[in-house]
């Protein structure tokens, strides 16, 4: 239907005014950053489904399980730079590949470092290997205050195991007040099974042979920790071990685990805990250290599908990996103990080959320069978490996207009031000219 001007003109104020209201409404009614949204789905609730044992794991509280002191200590006390706060740290960002190169170059490994800690609050990485240039990381964080616990990585081919082994006493020999404690492998046993363990042994004993004073463990799941077992049994291993790391990821416990098929972001922070507390209690006489743990920030919405029982629980989002990774650090901070968050920098395409679409996705940092880390996990170590009220797993549209909407009715509503004026202007004008 056309509208004249006389009809347009009163319309089109009360849809400019409408139109500003609106505008007004979405700007002031925007989630600040880290604010969850409802959730747009409901989950199942954790539920399990058992390797065959009906009888929940043994659990003790915080209270209950102390850190022990790690062998070598002269007082025989537990040492404040024992509780560190760390990350992981690996350079295989962007095109660079630790399967088939290229690897990080010097300068590389110094940008990561300096965003590292121009960043975050935090001055310990765990690093992944020492050969391919990887050594040059313990200089780079020896210059910059960083302390490292140092990964010998291993695999079942012997000459590289001998290199590294190798490159790894000359490494913890030349940075001694850097590199504070060693792990013979990571997830070792998960990949290869029991029958490698003397592997792993080899190298603990070619360490300690040399000389080599760290406290020296073998990284592996919580799983192979407990020996297979819902109650936590003992792994032989802990005799020749110094310490003990353990890395616990709901996330793959949703996809792989029958024991613990559903476990949400809101729950992730306690699933951690708990499972750290079961080692301990199984270890008593063993510092035990929760040495990965996190959480992937994308693709944004993405569920695993449970292998045992088909559910799809625990959701992919920028905000769930900041609630999860707040709450684990509080609860930490809480009973005095150290951890490592997986990781630092958003690796490369080669992550994907092992770990699906969500293998790009766990570092706090983005992986292309300038590096520019989440600025909401910046807080100081031992300082108060900010968390998002979340009472479910939270399903959030991006922040930038609601607040684009709400800049975009300004402009629509400041453009209709300029044409609402420019309309009336030549309503009135004509009007005067019909009236002389």
């Amino acid at each position: 239907m056309f509208v004249s001007s006389r009809q347009f003109r009163p319309a089109g104020i009360h849809v400019a005014f409408a139109l500003a209201a609106l505008a007004v409404m979405m700007l002031t009614c925007t989630p600040e950053a880290g604010e969850a949204t409802e959730p747009l789905a409901d989950f199942a609730q954790p539920g399990r489904v058992s390797f065959g044992k009906d009888e929940e794991p043994a659990r003790a509280t915080a209270d209950e399980v102390l850190p022990a002191p790690l062998p070598g200590s002269q007082t025989g006390e537990r040492q404040s730079d024992q509780v560190l706060r760390c990350v992981a740290f690996g350079p295989y960002v962007g095109d660079l590949d630790p399967d088939f190169g290229p690897h990080p170059t010097h300068d590389q490994i110094d940008a990561l470092l300096d965003a590292l800690i121009g960043q975050t609050p935090f001055r310990c990485i765990m690093t992944y290997g020492v050969l391919n240039g990887l050594d040059y990381t313990f200089q780079a964080a020896q210059e910059r205050g960083i302390k490292v616990i140092a990964i010998v990585w291993l695999s079942t081919d012997g000459p590289t195991n001998d290199a590294s082994i190798t490159a790894g006493i000359q490494a913890a020999q030349a940075y001694p007040d850097t590199i504070v404690r060693l792990s013979c492998g990571s997830e070792f046993r998960t990949r290869y099974g029991v029958d490698f363990d003397y592997i792993i042994r080899d190298c603990i004993d070619r360490l300690r042979s040399a000389g080599v004073t760290q406290p020296i463990t073998s990284i592996d799941t919580w799983w192979e920790w407990c020996a297979h077992q819902s109650s936590c049994g003992v792994w032989d291993l802990s005799a020749d071990v110094d310490w003990i790391g353990i890395n616990v990821f709901p996330w793959w416990e949703n996809k792989y685990s029958g024991l613990f098929p559903c476990t949400a972001a809101a729950d992730a922070a306690e699933f951690h805990i708990a499972r750290l507390m079961d080692v301990s209690a199984r270890y008593p006489d063993k510092d035990v250290v929760l040495t990965e743990f996190g959480w992937p920030a994308g693709p944004y919405g993405y569920s695993e599908t449970n292998q045992h029982t088909g559910q799809q629980c625990g959701v992919a989002s920028e905000d769930n990996q900041h609630l999860v990774v707040e709450e684990t650090l509080a609860k930490l901070d809480e009973m005095g103990r150290g951890g490592v968050l997986f990781e630092a920098f958003r690796e490369g395409d080669w992550k994907i080959r092992n770990e699906g679409p969500v293998g790009v996705f766990w570092g706090i940092c983005e992986g292309a320069s300038p590096y520019t880390c989440r600025s909401a996990l910046a807080r100081p170590v031992g300082g108060e978490a900010t968390l998002p009220d979340v009472a479910s797993t939270p399903l959030e549209a991006p922040d930038d996207f609601v607040a684009d909407l709400g800049v975009l009715a300004a402009v629509l509503a400041a453009l209709i009031v300029g044409v609402t004026t420019l309309a009336g202007a030549a309503w009135y004008a004509r009007r005067r000219r019909q009236r002389g």
